[in-house]
């Protein structure tokens, strides 16, 4: 037969079991309501959101979208046969080209970036690829 101090401990370890899983309750419960909240805050701002972003498409009735563009945008040109995917080049030389600004001609004008002198490496090695053609017709 246990003694009155075992009977004691037993007891207060039920105790403590039972405010645990009170405690655990509580803490799935809250967790329940605020992922609830949550979706009912977030999924109707979503759809508002996605309600809101237009494409400038003037569809007639009847007719089927099609896959590709069919005009260029504005002052744009239709773009070029776009390059095999298959072109293999050598290996980039130890001592990479340095730039310090790139021209992109593209069909809708020419644009002009600087390049970050913190990223050599990445700027000799972009600089290499359109020296050696890479980026000539992409389709991108």
């Amino acid at each position: 037969m246990p003694s009155k101090r075992d009977r004691e401990l037993a007891h207060a370890k039920y105790l403590r079991q039972q405010e645990r899983r009170a405690l655990r309750r509580v803490r799935k419960r809250f967790l329940g309501v605020a992922a609830i909240a949550l979706a009912l805050v977030t999924v109707p701002l979503w759809l508002y959101y996605q309600s809101t972003q237009t494409e400038n498409v003037s569809a007639q009735p009847g007719q089927t979208p099609s896959a590709g563009p069919t005009a260029p945008i504005p002052g744009c040109e239709l773009p070029g046969a776009v390059r095999a995917n298959n072109i293999i080049y050598g290996a980039a030389a130890t001592d990479l080209p340095t730039a310090s600004a790139f021209t992109l001609e593209t069909n809708c004008g020419v644009i002009e970036f600087d390049a970050d002198t913190k990223a050599p490496t990445t700027v000799g090695t972009m600089a290499w690829l359109a020296n050696e053609g890479f980026f000539n017709n992409t389709a991108c």
